[in-house]
């Protein structure tokens, strides 16, 4: 073959004619076709696992167990709150749960005698809103007890 007609390969002595199909050769054999390591990456190495003795393994488990133990009986302590509010004259009272869902309201039947609406939905609210500020209240008490000092 001419000189001319060869190509270039990087790797001295796998020159090739054009035209011919190319050499099988493994990645791991022609040095051109690995990347170029990157001078950022650093070897990393691995730090041996540490022992922990049983002990110390059973005494995190309690203390996780007791943890979420404290937790669920919180959940069930929250879940059975239950705040009340009434209006300030008393006509409309109302009863949430822990998460400020309306449950009850009741209206006394002097309600009734007065026909305006404005002042109905102000009571219903006032009452909604003190029952609320009950519960919430004592969610926070609950929530103090698990917080952790």
């Amino acid at each position: 073959m001419f000189p001319s007609r060869m190509r270039a390969h990087p790797c001295p002595g796998r020159e090739r004619a054009a035209g011919s199909p190319p050499q099988r050769t493994s990645r791991r054999a022609c040095p051109a076709r690995r990347p170029a390591p990157d001078p950022g990456d650093r070897k990393r190495t691995h730090e041996p696992a540490r022992r922990v003795p049983n002990s110390t393994l059973v005494a995190v488990d309690s203390t996780e167990d007791l943890v979420v133990e404290e937790l669920r009986a919180a959940h069930r302590k929250i879940e059975a709150v239950r705040g009340s509010g009434e209006c300030p004259d008393g006509l409309v009272t109302a009863t949430v749960d822990g998460r400020g869902e309306l449950l009850a309201l009741d209206l006394d039947p002097r309600i009734y005698r007065e026909h305006d609406t404005r002042a109905l939905g102000a009571r219903i609210l006032a009452a909604v809103g003190e029952a609320n500020a009950d519960a919430r209240r004592q969610v926070a008490a609950v929530a103090d007890l698990i917080r952790p000092r």
